[in-house]
């Protein structure tokens, strides 16, 4: 289900490749796990972040993890919400 969650843009190759995936993989993982375990929530990624505690987390992160999981029809982008920096950001569900 999450074989290629890492977003090689670094071109990194073997070994270190194939760490960069597992550790995408587990914040997929993690995250989605969240979202099951709260289903009417609608978060932003800096909700996100912070509700999970991932302060050690990039947001970027954050961000391409809800975005695979959308992609793979696990989660779904609902509304937009002001926040951070007075920048609009998209809010993420349970689909």
């Amino acid at each position: 289900m999450f074989k290629n969650s890492f977003h090689n843009t670094i071109n990194a190759e073997g070994a270190q490749l194939a760490m960069f995936n597992e550790i995408a993989k587990t914040q997929d993982e993690k995250i989605l796990q969240f979202f099951k375990s709260n289903p009417k929530l609608e978060l932003t990624p800096f909700a996100v972040q912070k509700m999970m505690q991932l302060n050690e987390t990039p947001i970027t992160s954050i961000r391409r993890a809800l975005c695979n999981l959308t992609e793979r029809g696990e989660l779904k982008k609902t509304k937009q919400v002001t926040e951070c920096y007075g920048v609009k950001n998209f809010c993420w569900s349970l689909k």
